[in-house]
């Protein structure tokens, strides 16, 4: 248990988000998932090619600009996935393990 954060164990009782958990197993850390997206007009965007790490491009498209967009026309399109850099999950942990808490009435 040196260097793991002790979790409660729920018992199925669908807290944690890993099902079928055993006590005293170990969770890895996490990052809770993020993606995003930017669009923008070609013109204004000629290094997004060299996007790394979280970062990737889209391709030029013309016309079907998605619809929360303020860009009209051919656009380029710059994602964001935090996944592409570390383990992501539903929720951010720090590594840990399954722990039955017993208490005791006095």
């Amino acid at each position: 248990m040196r260097g793991k954060f002790v979790r409660a164990w729920d018992d199925g009782a669908g807290i944690d988000p890993t099902t079928g958990r055993a006590l005293l197993s170990v969770q890895q850390d996490a990052v809770q998932e993020m993606t995003g997206s930017a669009y923008t007009t070609v013109a204004d965007i000629s290094t997004a090619n060299a996007a790394t790490g979280v970062f990737n491009t889209g391709t030029h498209t013309a016309g079907n600009v998605p619809s929360s967009s303020s860009v009209s026309g051919a656009y380029h399109e710059l994602n964001f996935d935090a996944s592409a850099v570390a383990r992501t999950a539903t929720e951010t942990r720090p590594v840990n393990m399954a722990w039955n808490a017993i208490v005791r009435a006095a």
